[in-house]
């Protein structure tokens, strides 16, 4: 079979994260590290996902109503070309509702501020809608709070773009850039070289 690179939602999520704070060097080794195909936790991932599961056990009022008996951490990917290198993109989500045609990512936040949901600090539902052409609306459920015995909820709903190919060009950018970053950085061929994958289907050109 005809070996293809892969690339992730969370590993662009990264980079646009790094973007935030160029000085963090926390931010860039999350990078290096993703780049390996290496996952390291740390104390507000462990939060993340401990909270994630809490809501899909029913312990957060709100929050696990809206998810309740729906299916969750639900994988997604599409096969697409951009700038020459052929890629499967894919990503996990937390939880759909396809009755709805309605996406939701849970976030844990020590505080709420919307921008941080904008298309200049988080490719999640721009990308999500790109792999599921099902879903029109996406929401991140957000709980933000120093402690979980003191949290506020927000919803965040983000609508399905009217321009299906605008859709996708946004998308390619994205990987465009993170790979020009890549480049900058002198990891892309230590990219090419580690996060490979296998097949090919869906196949999508942008170059």
């Amino acid at each position: 079979m005809i070996q293809k690179n892969k690339i992730s939602v969370s590993a662009i999520n990264s980079w646009l994260y790094y973007l935030q704070s160029p000085k963090d060097s926390s931010r860039l080794a999350q990078i290096v590290t993703s780049v390996y195909g290496v996952f390291v936790s740390n104390k507000w991932t462990r939060r993340g996902q401990l909270f994630e599961k809490e809501v899909a056990e029913g312990k957060h009022g709100k929050l696990s109503e809206v998810v309740k008996g729906l299916p969750k951490s639900v994988w997604c990917s599409k096969y697409i070309t951009v700038d020459g290198i052929d890629l499967k993109l894919s990503g996990k989500l937390d939880v759909i509702n396809k009755d709805k045609k309605a996406i939701y990512d849970i976030k844990r936040k020590n505080s709420f501020n919307e921008e941080d949901f904008d298309d200049d600090h988080t490719t999640q539902h721009t990308i999500y809608f790109y792999l599921n052409p099902w879903a029109t609306d996406f929401y991140y459920l957000v709980a933000s709070g120093l402690e979980d015995t003191d949290i506020e909820i927000h919803i965040v709903n983000k609508k399905r773009p009217d321009s299906e190919e605008e859709l996708e060009n946004k998308v390619f950018d994205y990987i465009h850039r993170y790979f020009e970053f890549l480049k900058s950085k002198d990891l892309f061929d230590l990219y090419l070289k580690r996060q490979v994958t296998k097949g090919q289907k869906n196949r999508r050109a942008y170059e």
